[in-house]
């Protein structure tokens, strides 16, 4: 007996199985487009997935109560300046009123992006925004000031590149088209940056469908200042899509990473290249640390997760030495963007 079953689990497994079963294939098919653009008008969107206008909107309307938690803009940082280091430990000598203390500290740090509960390799993982190695470091010597004696092997990826791919297993389970794009952010090139324009992307990731309107009225400027500046921000790479964030636990789902060990570092491209067919993978990040490749799937169960792992093994001998993997367990913060004093 691996699993205990209590009344909650029962009922939040009946709950996903409900929306599984009342999800057709239409819904994903909407889901799918309208992640690629979440900022897209309806009646472009009704077109596109060739439905009645009113109708998408009651659909839309329904996803919003199950499974979009909300609307966001991918931000690339690199071209604001601000890089990222990925805090990875494994803990000891701890107890709950300690990790939550802990969660807390990393929620509350204004550099922080993501802070999340999870099980593998390590058990929480804060990743940081940076401008210089000296400002984070700083912010490294008060976390082992605070907490050293409960980290145990205690891992930072300094982050360089970041590939995203679209959630095709919502329309395709068996193979990513070749032709469908996914987005690259990188450590090249830095934009000039103002106030107004931190405030419209503020705005825009509290709420990605925000119109020029309305940012415009909260911020007391006019619609074409807003709306040309949000131009120049696509066209400069910072804003790079209009993203859903789904709740991929509602729709079947499980959120886990996995770092690649190679053989030899020569290898890196042709596992690449192999594995972006996968439609399950959504995201491939390059760091200054010990793994190759890291990605990140969603996935139906921990054992898909390994059955794809060993496919790719299995098709690419002698050239993966190991995996290591990390399950999504709770997301304590997201912030979309870094907050600039």
């Amino acid at each position: 007996m691996f699993f205990v079953h209590n009344e909650k689990n029962l009922n939040k497994n009946k709950l996903i199985c409900e929306i599984m079963n009342e999800l057709t294939n239409k819904d994903k098919e909407i889901l799918y487009i309208f992640n690629d653009n979440s900022r897209i008008p309806l009646r472009q969107l009704a077109k596109k997935v060739n439905l009645p206008e009113n109708t998408l909107r009651y659909r839309i309307q329904q996803f919003e109560k199950t499974v979009i938690n909300n609307y966001y803009p991918q931000i690339n940082s690199f071209k604001l300046g601000f890089n990222s280091v990925k805090f990875y430990t494994k803990l000891k000598k701890i107890n709950s009123k300690i990790k939550n203390e802990m969660i807390q500290y990393f929620c509350q740090n204004k550099s922080t992006w993501i802070v999340a509960d999870v099980e593998g390799e390590f058990d929480i993982v804060a990743i940081f925004w940076f401008k210089t190695i000296n400002e984070f470091y700083i912010s490294w010597q008060q976390i082992l000031n605070k907490f050293s004696e409960h980290l145990l092997n205690t891992s930072l990826y300094f982050q360089t590149e970041v590939i995203m791919f679209k959630p095709t297993y919502l329309i395709n389970t068996d193979k990513r088209p070749e032709n469908e794009p996914f987005l690259i952010a990188k450590a090249n090139s830095t934009i000039n940056f103002d106030n107004i324009d931190n405030d419209i992307l503020q705005l825009l990731v509290s709420n990605a469908r925000l119109t020029s309107v309305n940012i415009a009225s909260q911020l007391k400027l006019t619609s074409n200042i807003v709306s040309n500046r949000i131009k120049k921000l696509v066209k400069n790479n910072v804003i790079q899509s209009y993203n859903l964030n789904l709740d991929i636990s509602k729709l079947g789902y499980i959120s886990l990473k996995a770092d690649i060990y190679l053989t030899d570092y020569k290898y890196q491209n042709k596992i690449f290249q192999y594995i972006k067919t996968c439609p399950y993978l959504v995201c491939v990040m390059k760091s200054i640390g010990p793994p190759y490749l890291e990605l990140e799937f969603n996935v139906k169960s921990i054992q898909h997760f390994h059955n794809i792992m060993l496919d790719m093994i299995d098709n690419n001998p002698n050239m993966i030495l190991n995996y290591s993997y990390i399950h999504l367990i709770k997301s304590h913060k997201i912030s979309w963007m870094p907050i600039i004093d």
